[in-house]
């Protein structure tokens, strides 16, 4: 069950720019915890590079050593598929036939997390413009997929895992690697397209929004494209989440 009081702007609130990697780490495992997911896996990769990720798991070494040991590293297509699309991955292993299919090294995949126990896992994938990303969250029984699934929790699950992959930063020299996290808008943004992700921030829906400003549906449209062509951004989420980190949004 998700907190009561836990909104957009919690989640984005958690996410310090700037923040170690542990400490993004640490707050990532209790979002993830908060949302209905206590397992998860990150995976990391320069653009135009998905078959070589950096990869770090809350999973049990069991787990990790059986994928590799089947050589699923090699043959998983969870990264090209981050870098392809913006869309969430569903594999639930209740009905028989996961969503996400056609593919051997899927299918493998699928297999192995199934002998494991899992009732569903969902990939969110984060892909930007510096490096390819994406958030395996695990559900171990049926009411905690069919939870992990709920509109208003999947929408903060993407927002959490944006947040993640684009503050986070694995390996050796991240502590420095500043230059990575900071965001500069390709042209500055207008007060109404900052208000515009202000009022997004808070959780409300184009109609809303336009109703808040005395705005039509479409012009609020307009204003979100035109925010996310100067941020660099392919979704809602990271749009978000970049204005945040380039200071433009108050939490």
């Amino acid at each position: 069950m998700i907190p009561r009081s836990f909104s957009q702007l919690d989640v984005l609130s958690r996410f310090a720019v700037g923040a170690p990697p542990e400490e993004i780490w640490a707050q990532a495992t209790r979002t993830f915890a908060d949302l209905g997911s206590p397992t998860m896996t990150l995976g990391t990769a320069p653009v135009g590079r998905p078959h070589a990720p950096t990869i770090r798991s809350t999973a049990s070494d069991r787990l990790l050593d059986d994928y590799v040991a089947a050589g699923l590293h090699a043959v998983d297509p969870w990264m090209e598929i981050c870098a392809a699309t913006c869309d969430v991955g569903i594999m639930d292993f209740t009905q028989g036939t996961p969503a996400r299919d056609g593919d051997a090294g899927t299918a493998q995949v699928r297999d192995l997390f199934r002998d494991h126990g899992y009732a569903q896992t969902m990939l969110v994938p984060c892909a930007g413009s510096v490096q390819t990303a994406g958030v395996v969250l695990y559900a171990e029984t049926r009411d905690a997929a069919a939870s992990l699934r709920r509109p208003e929790t999947l929408r903060l699950l993407q927002l959490a895992a944006t947040a993640f992959a684009l503050s986070y930063r694995p390996g050796p020299g991240a502590e420095d690697d500043v230059e990575m996290r900071v965001i500069r808008p390709a042209a500055p943004l207008t007060a109404r397209e900052i208000e515009v992700l202000q009022w997004l921030a808070a959780g409300l829906k184009t109609g809303q929004i336009a109703h808040r400003m005395a705005l039509q549906d479409v012009t609020v449209t307009k204003h979100l494209a035109n925010a996310r062509r100067k941020l660099g951004a392919r979704t809602r989420e990271q749009a978000l989440v970049m204005a945040v980190m380039a200071g433009l949004l108050s939490l």
